[in-house]
Formats: structure tokens, C-alpha cells, sequence
């Protein structure tokens, strides 16, 4: 029977846990686009395939396992008419993308990328805490009066330690994990760098069903002008101009028309601008309001990452509002861990505004491959050349990301002895314990 130990990044988040709570207690006062949505500014009808997920690497760009070469892409924010003219260069490791283009098994072309975040605003709650529970085995023999030695019950236990992590902003809980992505930059120290107060820019998969964010990638603003929330709508009042996402109510009866572009209604997933000040407690001025927009129509091929939000069975279930039809779905890894809450990666074909599934694979947060080879879901690949390289601390530079060749690494085509600047390379790699840098694990050179 295989065992698996604890990751070293849950080793290292337990270790420092305790100091990290101390501290963000200490802090001051005091919170996106749904994943089930085609983004505004992005034309997915005339594609021929449609990608979105979270970026797990570049070289081009690495999405839902297909690397996109994006040399001739548009590149939009979701904030586009505030912030215009975008580049590769503003994407980031972990923020979740839509791809329009064409793509096989293993690679594409990508003609327009659209990213956007989720949730802007202050940190008003932090809680980390750990769980241990104990895998039970036997291993011992005995013998009876018989001649032939019987087996005996006697068990063993294996102690494994999970980690949960939260923070709230605007009322809405963000869950953070093991394949959370930190900007190196502003928080270099990952979770135990995050103080109440703090104003973070997240991008993660929004479970509309629970209004629950799961984070994938996070980065902090020194100087915001604006924050964000997107969610389903309750409580509206079209004489008072007010709805409610979460607990938060927003009003707005002072927006321009043309930045109100969505219908005010109950149960419909909005993506809301605020301003920084709140009108009152509780209550926010919305500056642009924007309604997420189905992926309808037919699409050639649609490869989608979220987070089930409705489950009747493994053949019928629902990522946010689009509607999965799973029942000629192949299941790579298996059915059984297809439940409310998990984290799918679906390949189909849109039909009638339904995604008629061809695979769904269940998503792990753990640094270890299934029992069927599967492979890792948070292995990162990058492509390129490196710089920055630094010797005695066996560090360099990828694609702006600091990757530690430090331990213990396969090397193909070369070794640690071949590494200098300029010298292109393929690395596959683990987030390291903070979340904010990378460790290799195979480094391969290219001519």
C-alpha cells in the first residue's frame, strides 16, 4: 500500500502557522469573473476551440495542459475600458484566462486571450488551521497451533497534516490551497505575508452555488483605486437601485448608463466595480456593472475549469451555470471523486448552451500523481531562456518567475554544470513552500 507523506509545502505552512496567526491578528481594521462565463471582450463564436482556465505555465502559455502558442494573440482585461492596451507581459502564473483559437491534444494556436480578476478590496478576516488525521494498516503475522502462520490484526497508524486557509474580503470567503500561486513581488512570503487590512487583487474559480472563492493566484495593490466583487444577486430593489452580493449591499443609483450593462435581478452573476469609499457600512458604490455572459452556442471544442456547483449524478451535474452532460464522458482518473465542490477540467463540445462532455478529469491540490499516472496538477512547465542565474544560492530566472535548482533535480541533455544565462531550457517545477517561488524538478535543455 502506497503512503503519501504530507507536501513540503504543507510541512512548511504548519511549521511557520503559528507565527503567521500572531502576527495578522496584530494588523489594522477593516472585500470577479464567474468561471462558468465567456468574458466581456472576448469573441468565443467564431472560434474554433475555446480554452479557460488557470495558467499553469508559459512558453507559450500553458492552459488546461495545452501550450498555446500566443505570438500573434490579443491580450484583454476584463477592465479593459478603465485600463486599455494589454500584453502578454500582465499575465500571470495562476490567473484564470479564456484562450479563443485552435488546438490538438498537446498544443495550439491562441488568437485572443481575455483574463480578468475576481475580488478586490480590503482583508477584513484571517484563519489558518490545521487538521491531523491517521491512516490505519496492518502488517503483523502470528502462529496458532496450526503449522501455518495466520495474519493478525494488529494496526498501525500514519499521521498526515492538512492545512486550511481563509481570508475574507467584501464578505466573501476566499479558500486558499496548495496550488494558490503568491505574486513574488508583493508578497514574497505567501500566506504569512497577508495582514488585515491589506488590499489584495484575487483571481480564482467563484462557486456561484456557495459564493465561496477558490483562489489561484494573488497579489496585493498599494495604491487601489477602485475594488471588485462579483457574485449572484439577491435582495433586489429596483426603487432603491440595490441588490446584495453575499452580505455586502451595493447601490447604484449614481452610475453612468453606459458602465450599466447588466439586468438587476435575483440570481443573476454580476461583476461589480466599486469605489473604495463605502457609502455606509455594508454598503458600496457600484461604478460599472458588468453581467457575465453564458458560453452559448456551438463551439467547436471547449475546454473548461471549475468548480461543481450542482450534482445530481456523474452523467449530470453543473460548473457554476453551465450545464455538463457527462454521460459519454471518459473519467481519466476515475468518477468517484465527482461531488459539489470539486475542482473538474471538462473537454466537450457546446450544444444548445449545454457542454456535452467528451472527458472530465478531477482535479488534485496535492504535489503527487494519481494511482492511474495521471500525472500532477501542480506541476508548472516553462519554456525559455534563462537569466539572473545565481550559483550559490542555485537560483535563476524563467519567464519572471525565480525557479531554486537547489536539491534534488533530473537533469536531461545536460546538468547543473550546463546552466548560464541565455541558455533555453524546459523545466517542470512545484510552487515552493510560500507559494510565491518555484522548485525544479526536471530540467531539460533545448538547442
Amino acid at each position: 500500500m502506497k503512503i503519501f507523506a504530507p507536501s513540503r509545502r504543507v510541512h512548511a505552512i504548519v511549521a511557520s502557522l503559528i507565527t503567521a496567526l500572531t502576527i495578522a491578528a496584530c494588523g489594522g481594521g477593516g472585500g470577479a469573473s464567474d468561471t462558468t462565463v465567456a468574458p466581456t471582450g472576448i469573441n468565443t463564436a467564431s472560434a474554433d476551440g475555446v480554452s479557460q482556465g488557470a495558467i499553469t505555465g508559459f512558453g507559450s502559455i500553458i492552459v488546461n495542459g495545452v501550450r498555446y502558442d500566443d505570438s500573434k494573440s490579443s491580450v484583454t482585461d476584463d477592465d479593459d475600458d478603465d485600463n486599455p492596451g494589454r500584453s502578454k507581459d500582465d499575465l500571470r502564473l495562476g490567473m484564470v484566462v479564456t484562450v479563443s483559437g485552435s488546438s490538438g491534444t498537446a498544443t495550439g494556436t491562441a488568437t485572443a486571450i481575455n483574463f480578468g480578476s475576481e475580488l478586490k478590496g480590503p482583508v477584513q478576516t484571517l484563519s489558518a488551521s490545521v487538521s491531523v488525521s491517521t491512516t490505519s494498516s496492518t502488517s503483523s503475522t502470528s502462529s496458532t497451533t496450526s503449522t501455518t502462520p495466520t495474519t493478525s490484526t494488529t494496526p498501525t497508524t500514519t499521521p498526515t497534516a492538512a492545512v486550511t486557509q481563509t481570508l475574507t474580503i467584501l464578505g466573501q470567503l476566499v479558500e486558499i490551497n496548495s496550488r494558490t500561486v503568491f505574486d513574488s513581488y508583493s508578497l514574497p512570503g505567501g500566506y504569512a505575508d497577508i495582514r488585515v487590512g491589506n488590499v489584495l487583487e484575487i483571481h480564482g474559480l467563484l462557486n456561484v452555488a456557495t459564493n465561496k472563492l477558490l483562489a489561484t493566484h494573488i497579489q496585493r495593490e498599494n495604491n487601489a483605486n477602485k475594488y471588485k466583487l462579483t457574485g449572484n444577486i439577491s435582495n433586489a430593489n429596483a426603487a432603491s437601485k440595490t441588490f446584495k452580493i453575499g452580505s455586502e449591499t451595493i447601490q447604484y443609483a449614481n452610475i453612468e448608463a453606459k458602465r450599466l450593462r447588466a439586468n438587476i435581478q435575483d440570481g443573476a452573476t454580476v461583476r461589480v466595480t466599486l469605489a473604495t469609499t463605502p457609502a455606509a457600512t455594508g454598503t458600496w458604490n457600484a461604478t460599472r456593472i458588468v453581467q457575465n455572459k453564458r458560453m452559448v452556442g456551438n463551439i467547436g471544442r471547449l475546454e473548461f475549469e471549475g468548480v461543481i456547483t450542482a450534482f445530481t449524478s456523474t452523467a449530470a451535474f453543473s460548473i457554476g451555470n453551465l450545464q455538463v452532460d457527462a454521460s459519454g464522458a471518459q473519467f481519466p482518473r476515475g468518477s468517484a471523486g465527482l461531488a459539489l465542490g470539486a475542482r473538474v477540467e471538462v473537454k466537450g463540445v457546446m450544444t444548445n448552451g449545454v457542454l456535452v462532455a467528451s472527458r472530465v478529469k478531477v482535479e488534485k491540490n496535492e504535489n503527487s500523481p494519481d494511482d492511474n499516472n495521471n500525472g500532477n496538477d501542480n506541476e508548472i512547465e516553462l519554456y525559455g531562456a534563462l537569466s539572473g542565474l545565481n550559483a550559490a544560492s542555485k537560483t535563476f530566472t524563467l519567464r519572471g518567475l525565480q525557479v531554486s535548482y537547489a536539491g534534488n533535480v533530473v537533469y536531461k541533455d545536460g546538468s547543473a554544470s550546463n546552466l548560464a544565462n541565455g541558455v533555453k531550457v524546459e523545466v517542470k517545477a512545484a510552487l515552493a513552500s510560500t507559494g510565491s517561488t518555484l522548485q525544479a524538478l526536471r530540467i531539460k535543455f533545448e538547442d
